[in-house]
């Protein structure tokens, strides 16, 4: 059941004028807390495949093999809703199929979902594997995709322009000596730099496998807000952790990038408002960022880093109060005038939702630091211009 709600915009947004109207409503609830699931609309179904959560609800209960065996975690578990069918419900389809496993990885091309690498928290930690759903009859199907990815990456950013899939950045996660596993966005365990690779891959032609484009100049990112508008692709905020800053913490990431696929070139774009975490949607000649979480320093793209806590911040930060770093903030940039813009604030803060849009409707669902810490909501937003 849908029920309207409205939101003010935070001090944060308020110097930025109001490009895009959204109003807002709460979806049906999904049947866990979910974050980092491979999200996607095909043919008007939303579906959500894998993902963790430490928020299972009554799902054991209903479905004892959610987390083999265990009571809560990650999962392949998958479910899906039909968004065009009033009082629809979540209902289960085939789960993801190969390891359990976090991924955020997901896009549709030709009514096909995809899904890419992810990560699990035990070796290798992160993966390369790939696999597409696809309508079968009334059912539906997963297939193992003949490839994989170059080297382990998790939490990259994904878009598609026509048949072809673009993957940039992104992290590896594993365990580095007898450390914790944990995100390096400079470069993965065999030396690749994850966090700055733009990969291409064809679904026309699969056989020739992926493809490596010109490198981001910017800096290395995962968890991004990336998007394609047209023939290009926008890279506008992220998250870092790497060796090549000491000590190694996640930073935000605010230098915006667009890369032209047809002339194959890189240009800079005006920073972030200065967010990380946030997820991006695209819609019309707009990028719409929302949600996200604040990190205590931001990483700029000539290296300086700038404390962005207060002293009260710095304060609830020791005390480990993380919601109090979710974001409710909707960013917009307008692709065609190069300018930063805001919309209407989330009805439930979250960072880093899994994403898709259908027309005029844009689907976020999950995340973290909602309601629950694994959010089980799905906010729903009718978008519209400002005149």
């Amino acid at each position: 059941m849908l029920f309207a709600a409205c939101s003010p915009p935070s001090k944060l947004t308020r110097e930025h004028p109001k490009l895009l109207n959204i109003h807002w409503n709460f979806g049906p609830r999904y049947p866990i807390g979910i974050q980092l699931s491979a999200v996607g609309l095909v043919d008007g179904i939303l579906i959500s495949a894998g993902g963790a959560t430490r928020y299972p609800k009554d799902v054991v209960t209903r479905y004892p093999d959610v987390f083999a065996g265990a009571a809560q975690g990650a999962t392949s578990i998958s479910f899906a809703l039909d968004t065009r069918k009033r009082g629809a419900d979540w209902t289960r389809i085939p789960d993801l199929p190969g390891p359990k496993r976090e991924t955020g990885m997901a896009v549709t091309v030709g009514g096909v979902l995809y899904v890419f690498g992810g990560f699990s928290y035990s070796p290798p930690y992160t993966l390369r594997d790939g696999y597409r759903l696809r309508r079968q009859g009334a059912g539906w199907v997963w297939e193992i995709l003949p490839l994989e990815l170059p080297w382990p990456v998790c939490q990259a950013g994904i878009a598609a322009i026509g048949s072809r899939i673009y993957v940039l950045g992104g992290a590896d996660f594993y365990a580095e000596g007898n450390g914790k596993p944990d995100f390096f966005t400079d470069a993965s365990r065999d030396g690749h730099a994850v966090g700055v690779a733009l990969l291409m891959l064809d679904t026309k032609d699969l056989a020739a496998g992926w493809r490596q484009l010109a490198p981001l100049p910017g800096v290395s990112r995962f968890d991004q807000a990336f998007a394609a508008v047209g023939n290009r692709l926008y890279t506008l905020a992220g998250n870092h952790r790497g060796r090549n800053v000491q000590p190694m913490e996640y930073r935000n990431v605010v230098d915006a990038w667009v890369y032209d696929t047809a002339a194959a070139r890189w240009s800079r774009l005006p920073d972030a408002p200065g967010t990380a975490n946030a997820s991006a949607i695209s819609w019309r000649n707009y990028v719409i960022l929302a949600g996200g979480f604040r990190y205590r320093e931001t990483l700029r793209f000539d290296g300086a880093r700038t404390e962005v806590y207060s002293a009260e911040e710095r304060k609830l930060a020791a005390a480990k109060k993380y919601q109090a770093f979710v974001e409710r903030n909707v960013f917009v940039f307008d692709t065609r005038r190069g300018q930063w813009g805001r919309s209407d604030s989330l009805p439930e803060q979250v960072s880093q939702p899994m994403t898709a849009v259908e027309g005029d409707r844009i689907f976020l669902l999950g995340g973290e630091g909602g309601r629950l810490w694994h959010s089980d909501t799905l906010q729903i937003g009718t978008v519209e211009e400002t005149h």
